[in-house]
């Protein structure tokens, strides 16, 4: 790896998925990449971050190296490191070059609060192509599979309008929405004749927070934990989601936000036992409910008022 504070860059730009992808390169051979951003960390504890590459790499959190596989060599890893994160935002910095032959550079996390979630796009995968790419038209699109970013159990849905979300499944809770086209299923499908898939489908757009901290629904303490069961989804004109809550009946359906970039959560309740909290982490996030009173990032919904209520999440 060079020293990249004494070369100045060919170019410089943000990637709309919001990932670390190879696609970037113009160049075939002989090129270097810096990946910056910000890593959201939920809480303290001990984080391992996994990097595999083609050829030399290097993960930096804080500017303090945390990952290093340097040299020339094909994809034989993934290396790991491990570095004690307090809960908040870190600069995240990714260092790549490349010389001939293969190309790949593959970055994931895991730790408190995180499943293992890849931040890269392969460098393998080739551009999009028009039969694989998905776009929601006046219907909702629905796909199970795995998607870079996304969380193991993903079910993403596209919308009208071209707004997008990705949910968990194992936290019964919207993980992260993009604006664009929907998805690039190639991966997943097979591209060319005698390619099996199996790879993980590529968002086409812009990724963009929701504050997702998690299961976000409480009843009668905003603090506690509820213990919670996916019940599935049905596939309407949109979607909707069932779960369990504590023992009681919950359905979510997500919509476009009716103005600006983002989201809006339909919760409908069934007999809630006591006030119900609506918890996430608002960092750049405008937040709005039609009951209920915030305070922060937290919102109280009445027992009485939960029957039915929505909240809006927009940039």
């Amino acid at each position: 790896l060079p020293d990249f504070k004494k070369l100045e860059p060919r170019a410089r730009g943000r990637i709309a998925s919001n990932m670390i992808d190879l696609s970037a390169a113009a160049r075939e051979e002989n090129f270097a990449f810096v990946f910056t951003g910000m890593l959201h960390v939920p809480q303290d504890g001990e984080y391992t971050f996994y990097l595999n590459s083609d050829d030399g790499s290097r993960i930096l959190i804080d500017d303090r190296p945390v990952v290093t596989f340097d040299g020339i060599h094909p994809a034989n890893g993934p290396r790991t490191g491990k570095t004690q994160l307090t809960k908040g935002t870190h600069p995240l910095r990714v260092e790549y070059f490349n010389t001939k032959a293969g190309q790949q550079l593959d970055v994931a996390w895991e730790g408190p609060g995180v499943k293992t979630t890849v931040l890269s796009h392969s460098g393998e995968r080739g551009p999009v192509d028009h039969r694989h790419r998905l776009v929601a038209g006046e219907q909702s699109l629905v796909v199970r599979a795995f998607v870079d970013g996304g969380p193991p159990r993903a079910i993403s849905v596209g919308l009208p309008g071209r707004m997008n979300y990705c949910f968990d499944a194992d936290t019964s809770a919207v993980a992260f929405g993009w604006t664009g086209e929907f998805l690039d299923v190639g991966p997943d499908r097979g591209r060319n004749q005698g390619d099996r898939g199996g790879g993980w489908c590529k968002i086409l757009g812009e990724r963009f927070s929701v504050g997702a901290a998690g299961f976000p629904l409480r009843f009668g303490d905003a603090s506690k934990v509820p213990q919670v069961r996916f019940g599935g989804y049905r596939r309407t004109q949109t979607p909707e989601f069932l779960m369990t809550v504590e023992g009681v009946a919950v359905k979510q359906i997500v919509r476009a936000a009716p103005e600006g970039t983002g989201l809006q959560y339909e919760f409908q309740i069934e007999q809630a036992p006591a006030d119900v909290f609506f918890v996430l982490e608002p960092e750049n996030l405008r937040l709005t409910s039609s009951a209920g009173t915030w305070t922060g990032g937290t919102l109280r919904v009445p027992a009485a008022e939960a029957k039915r209520f929505t909240v809006t999440i927009t940039r």
